[in-house]
């Protein structure tokens, strides 16, 4: 009697075991979902090649990919910015640059802003045109502290980007001849020199990255035939540059 009373006891207890071995395999996965999404949210802001590598530690945990070789994301894109842009094409990188920058400069300066700020996504990367009426004044080199402003919401971008950037100058045709800028030649390198300066200057902006010319009269956006085209050809402009370092020339007419 005694025996069957240990047999039932033991099992009773043998089923009471069974029925609450669930719990301590739910309570494990709990914690490993729990630690996976920490890592995840930890990792939000890291750069694309650490989530490659946990992407590949986790498929090979739990055997996600069939053929056990293949890699659960494609090898990461030499050309990704770590400046905390998306992992995007190259292009798509650029656009989402100029739409950030856009928003911005109208977000801290106003819709004024823009006026005299151009940009445009081509095949050197994103190039960002100041007019000579806004930036400066006329014949001068100098950079007018009313735009000031502005430049500091470009130089964020350019630094943010970790990109070399071009700085080239522009005019138009018409003829300038003073002591300080015998032509033209020396009124657009002068312009870009300003601006390179100041990024140095004011944004500590690596040298190494940046680079300054003048291309005087002639890389016109458009001909030089009315007042209103004279005026887009009077400019500065800063070119973020595209990683496959192509397209390495001033943009506009040639």
């Amino acid at each position: 009697m005694s025996s069957r009373r240990r047999g039932g006891h033991g099992g009773g207890g043998h089923g009471g075991g069974s029925s609450e071995r669930w719990l301590l395999t739910y309570a494990d996965l709990i914690t490993l979902l729990l630690a996976f999404f920490i890592i995840l949210y930890a990792m939000s802001k890291s750069d694309y090649h650490k989530m490659y590598d946990l992407s590949r530690s986790l498929s090979s945990a739990f055997h996600a990919t069939q053929g056990g070789n293949k890699d659960p994301l494609p090898p990461a894109d030499p050309h990704v910015l770590n400046g905390g842009f998306s992992v995007l094409p190259e292009a798509a990188q650029m656009t989402q640059m100029q739409d950030k920058l856009e928003h911005q400069i109208i977000k801290e300066n106003g819709p004024k802003g823009m006026e005299g700020v151009r940009t445009e996504v081509n095949e050197r990367g994103l190039v960002i045109s100041l007019s000579d009426s806004a930036f400066f004044d006329a014949g001068a080199a100098e950079l007018r502290p009313a735009t000031i402003g502005v430049l500091k919401t470009v130089a964020r971008t350019l630094l943010k980007s970790g990109r070399n950037i071009m700085i080239e100058g522009h005019t138009d045709n018409a003829p300038i001849s003073t002591l300080q800028f015998p032509s033209n030649w020396e009124l657009s390198t002068a312009r870009a020199t300003s601006v390179v300066k100041w990024l140095i200057t004011s944004y500590r902006l690596p040298p190494d990255r940046l680079s300054a010319s003048g291309y005087g009269e002639y890389h016109p956006l458009v001909a030089n035939t009315t007042p209103e085209n004279r005026a887009k050809n009077r400019r500065v402009d800063i070119v973020i540059l595209r990683t496959d370092l192509k397209g390495q020339r001033p943009g506009g007419m040639l």
